[in-house]
């Protein structure tokens, strides 16, 4: 988890992010262009650099320079936010990389019990008559071992 994230949402610009982007211009207090989530003929799409935010009053789709990027990019959260970090040279500080590694290596243990459970799972004389006693075919079942 990133500790450190309200620091750099406060020195995101999100005309900085969004002009990465798109073509923008000027609108009185406001940048305007056109919205790259929806086709339109007119800009309904506008920045307000003193709100530092965005809103397309075309289909409402609406956020910080954050939400751009993920909606933009159609990536995560998390990305955007090293993405955007790495525009500003930002140090990124996680809470804690032990547990990172103790969650990296949990997973690891679970892809393997999931394997072998799998490889093993049609191989038991006692599963395989449990299975047929209850009307389950091995080869059905195989089918749907290997799909997950």
């Amino acid at each position: 988890m990133i500790i450190n994230f309200e620091g750099l949402k406060n020195i995101v610009s999100v005309v900085d992010v969004i002009e990465k982007y798109l073509d923008l211009h000027k609108c009185g207090a406001n940048l305007k262009a056109y919205c790259p989530f929806h086709d339109e003929r007119s800009a309904s799409f506008f920045i307000s650099q003193e709100k530092n935010i965005f809103k397309c009053f075309g289909c409402g789709v609406s956020g910080d320079a954050f939400k751009f990027l993920q909606e933009f990019k159609k990536i995560s959260f998390t990305e955007a936010i090293q993405e955007i970090a790495s525009m500003y040279n930002y140090p990124i500080e996680y809470d804690n990389n032990e547990e990172k590694e103790e969650k990296e290596r949990l997973k690891e243990i679970l892809a393997f019990a999931n394997n072998l459970f799998k490889e093993r799972i049609l191989k038991e004389p006692i599963v395989l008559n449990y299975l047929n006693r209850r009307g389950i075919m091995s080869k059905k079942l195989f089918n749907l071992i290997k799909s997950i």
